[in-house]
């Protein structure tokens, strides 16, 4: 049983936050581990306040003036104790014993990272059996994964709301890029890629359930299809697909698929007209081009 830190960055969440953190002090059952709350919140209500002033002799707790989800994740492991890290979302709501089913595929010292099995109230996951001979094919040939309720495997990659991986891993990486910004997509599936380059296994566990309730509030989603919303879309997008080197065409089709995909919610949400859109949309990509150069000149 070995020793493991629950890191949960949060940000302006409130009852989410106090529910994940309740379950955390109240019932899971695992005997060795820690909590470490890195909080980049503007502000809270008074009952978050009270209930983390109540906790404040148990859970290692950090206020800190920037936005940065890898950063925050970064932090957190600095501080951890643990052998194994687990990162969660501040609006996930936990299952049974999750902490000793993430814990359970380290007993392989081969495993080196655990995907939890992530719930999202939009999702109709199938079992294995239901899947059809391509899906299946994809699954193992690892070109997709299928989270599925029944069936655990080797994976390529694992959600951030709901992982875990041993400290020395993260450490030998270097952490999760902190160039990613805004919404901060993709900055698990890049760690998840530098984890395959480095033939580090990670190991899904459908035992290790969380409901991810994406509240419509709080975290990145007060700024959802805002401009800096959209720069951010175009950022991730580019900037993932040029640091797992991949090929032009691929990451043409990627930010495609994203320009076309945002471009009606955004209309529709009355923040701009397409011109301005497409501005914003170039700006990101511009910026990520230049993130990732300088990413390169370091790393000489």
């Amino acid at each position: 049983m070995p020793f493991v830190s629950v890191v949960i960055p949060t940000l302006n969440r409130e009852e989410p936050l106090r529910n994940v953190l309740d379950y955390f002090l109240n019932s899971d059952k695992y005997p060795k581990y820690e909590i470490i709350v890195i909080d980049q919140s503007d502000r809270h209500e008074p009952q978050t306040i009270d209930f983390l002033s109540k906790a404040a002799h148990i859970i290692h707790y950090v206020r800190v003036s920037y936005k940065n989800l890898s950063k925050a994740r970064n932090d957190g492991s600095r501080m951890a104790k643990g052998e194994i890290v687990l990162y969660v979302d501040d609006d996930i709501e936990p299952g049974i014993n999750f902490i000793s089913s993430h814990v359970f595929p380290y007993v392989d010292p081969q495993v080196m990272g655990v995907a939890g099995f992530t719930l999202c109230v939009e999702q109709d996951f199938k079992i294995l059996s239901e899947l059809d001979e391509q899906a299946r094919l994809s699954l193992l040939t690892k070109k997709q994964t299928y989270f599925q309720k029944d069936s655990g495997f080797q994976a390529f990659w694992a959600p951030g709301c709901n992982c875990s991986y041993r400290k020395d891993l993260i450490e030998r990486l270097g952490g999760f890029d902190e160039n990613f910004m805004g919404l901060e997509s993709m900055e698990d599936a890049e760690f998840s890629h530098r984890c395959s380059k480095n033939q580090a296994k990670i190991c899904y566990n459908p035992s290790a359930y969380a409901l991810h309730r994406y509240i419509s509030s709080g975290g990145c989603r007060d700024q959802i299809w805002s401009n800096s919303y959209i720069r951010a879309i175009a950022y991730n997008t580019n900037y993932f697909f040029l640091k797992v080197d991949a090929s032009n065409m691929d990451r043409y089709k990627s930010l495609y698929r994203s320009f076309k995909g945002s471009i009606s919610r955004y209309l529709t949400s009355g923040n701009g007209n397409f011109l301005s859109f497409f501005f914003i949309f170039i700006k990101g990509l511009w910026s990520s081009q230049k993130a990732y150069s300088l990413f390169l000149k370091r790393s000489k």
